[in-house]
């Protein structure tokens, strides 16, 4: 994406969620210098499972992601690696290096310490070991900028080997299967699944109401009104974005779980796992126990001893009017009536 079209984007937002230009001047800064660190060193393909998680926006990916990265068997993209997303592998050599507890005999760096937390603001986490959501990673292989359709032609232009490469050097670093939010792929999951080894495909499902209530409220959010298109956008955006705020919505939400499921049934059911989001909420340990059968068929032994949270309290609550939901649930069974 260019610098000028990236600068209207940016001047889109609320104050809130503005990007921080001089930090953006010194990452690109670091990336010319590391970058080339990055493909010094030859990596083989990941040896374990890399989990790539996707599904609507809004749906709980991110509430997924941080459970996972929360129990000690997996690795996951931090706010901190996300500032080396362009050489990942230096970036999870520092960050060892500042916060593993095995490297800080002395307790030098006893007053950066951090850790996982399930506290989230459209997918953003605080703290230097808080999730990631890890896009820039994706972007430097990939011809996008959006969470979008690749044509062939745009996916012939993916580089299928630096992502495969990048995230063996992270296995490298960590010694544990990654996990990690995929939702710039989730749009043609059979091309990636073919091309990347190992990868094992998390999909996130929550009722379509609560999922198109939360991007509303969260277009509202982020830019100050309803009628900016936030996140994901299907093969049938071009259309979409033409009608009226609820239809965009519900057409989202309706394409692109039609999309992620028609490309989920293409992949082997040993390198999947559908995960519903309320289900999740009250037995995560049932999900955990499916995670080690699947892992396990792909030679990875997880831990048997399950060591996350018990329980998680679901955010499916109606908070907007009775004039809102109604239109959103209106206009998403005009998408299931074929009315378009």
């Amino acid at each position: 994406m260019n610098s000028s079209l990236l600068n209207d984007v940016i001047s889109d937002r609320t104050e809130k969620f503005q990007d921080n230009i001089r930090l953006n001047m010194l990452l690109s800064e670091l990336s010319g210098l590391l970058k080339p660190v990055q493909r010094m060193v030859k990596f083989n393909n990941s040896s374990l499972p890399v989990g790539f998680i996707v599904g609507n926006p809004r749906s709980g990916t991110t509430l997924f992601l941080q459970w996972l990265a929360a129990m000690p068997c997996f690795s996951y993209p931090t706010n901190f690696l996300t500032r080396f997303a362009y050489s990942p592998y230096v970036g999870a050599l520092i960050q060892n290096m500042l916060f593993d507890p095995d490297y800080d005999y002395h307790g030098d760096f006893s007053d950066i310490q951090s850790g996982v937390n399930f506290v989230s603001d459209l997918g953003k986490s605080k703290g230097a070991l808080a999730t990631s959501e890890f896009q820039h990673f994706f972007r430097n292989y990939m011809p996008n900028f959006d969470i979008e359709y690749l044509t062939d032609k745009a996916l012939s232009k993916v580089d299928c080997d630096g992502i495969a490469a990048g995230l063996a050097s992270l296995e490298m670093v960590f010694a544990k299967p990654f996990v990690t939010k995929a939702s710039l792929l989730q749009f043609n999951i059979p091309y990636f699944s073919e091309r990347i080894p190992l990868l094992f495909w998390f999909h996130v499902q929550r009722k379509p109401i609560f999922v198109m209530q939360s991007i509303l409220k969260a277009r509202e959010n982020y830019y100050g009104n309803r009628t900016c298109w936030l996140s994901a956008k299907p093969m049938e955006y071009k259309w979409l974005k033409d009608l009226d705020v609820y239809h965009q919505i519900a057409g989202q939400v309706y394409y692109s779980e039609k999309a992620i499921k028609e490309g989920m049934r293409k992949v082997s059911d040993k390198r999947k796992l559908c995960v519903d989001y309320v289900s999740f909420c009250k037995e995560p340990e049932r999900y955990y126990k499916l995670i080690v059968e699947k892992y396990a068929m792909m030679g990875c032994e997880l831990p048997l001893e399950y060591s996350g949270e018990t329980k998680f309290k679901s955010a499916n609550l109606y908070s907007s009017c009775d004039k809102d939901i109604d239109g959103l649930q209106r206009a998403y069974d005009d998408f299931l009536k074929g009315v378009f």
